[in-house]
């Protein structure tokens, strides 16, 4: 098991808002991802959104759906006009038609390795690995793509000072899709004050939240809700998030078994 202390998150944090610092990005930029939750996941949510940035976390089954004709993560991307795309690597086979089309040659492909976010000696890493290898041999690979160490190493040349962050309340910060139940899904622009007080809510609503609460948080990070309630409410009130990437109804009861949780949540999607 990976953990994580409030002060290491924060380096790493810090870490990623130098290299956006090395982007050249402008305040509004959008930025999008298309993974599972991992910890990059959450170094990119923070560090982006302290920089003036606006993340958008896109679902990766979208590729499979065509909505008046057009592929619907097709839609997205041309919605929202990123400036960067970060996926994760063993998705990439499924979304490189997508992510290479012309639309989107401008923006800055980067690949997030899931072994960064697993242990050394996990078994998946060699089966994840091998899917990973054999996608890119058969051609099935996302063009002009870096490396997140590269990514990460376009850092080193900023220094701290020169690292601006832009948080205000009111400023957006991050773009949640509609589930699409009553049509094409739809964008939806939300602040840091937004996500503020949904977590709020969570402090009124008395969950007995404390430091060092343990919360199962099997939730994908697409999901409108996963930014505030899921991540932003629980290190705010000093709770830990535990993430798996099996998110399937099966593995509950094991991950129950495993970590005994004080909490847990879990989507639909499972």
């Amino acid at each position: 098991m990976k953990t994580f202390t409030v002060q290491q998150f924060k380096e790493i944090v810090f870490k990623y808002e130098k290299a956006f610092t090395a982007m050249q990005l402008k305040k509004g930029d959008v930025i999008c991802t298309v993974g599972l939750t991992t910890p990059e996941m959450y170094a990119i949510k923070y560090s982006a959104t302290s920089l003036g940035l606006i993340l958008c976390n896109l679902n990766v089954f979208d590729v499979g759906v065509i909505d008046d004709g057009k592929n619907r993560l097709f839609r997205q991307l041309e919605n929202v006009s990123p400036k960067m795309i970060f996926t994760l690597d063993m998705l990439e086979d499924k979304i490189y038609q997508v992510i290479n089309d012309p639309k989107f040659r401008s923006a800055v492909k980067v690949s997030m390795p899931l072994e960064y976010s697993t242990p050394k000696w996990n078994p998946e890493r060699l089966a994840i690995g091998l899917k990973v290898g054999v996608a890119k041999l058969s051609g099935k690979k996302i063009a002009n793509l870096i490396s997140l160490k590269q990514f990460l190493k376009l850092g080193d040349k900023i220094a701290d000072r020169d690292v601006v962050e832009r948080y205000e309340e009111g400023r957006p910060c991050n773009i949640s899709f509609t589930s699409g139940t009553t049509g094409i899904n739809k964008p939806v622009l939300l602040s840091h004050d937004a996500n503020n007080a949904l977590a709020f809510q969570q402090m009124l609503g008395d969950f007995v939240w404390k430091k060092g609460t343990m919360h199962l948080a099997l939730v994908p990070p697409f999901l409108a809700f996963w930014d505030a309630d899921i991540v932003h409410a629980v290190l705010c009130q000093g709770g830990v998030n535990i993430i798996e990437l099996a998110l399937d109804y099966k593995t509950i009861p094991g991950y129950f078994k495993k970590y005994k949780p004080n909490m847990g949540v879990w989507s639909q999607y499972l």
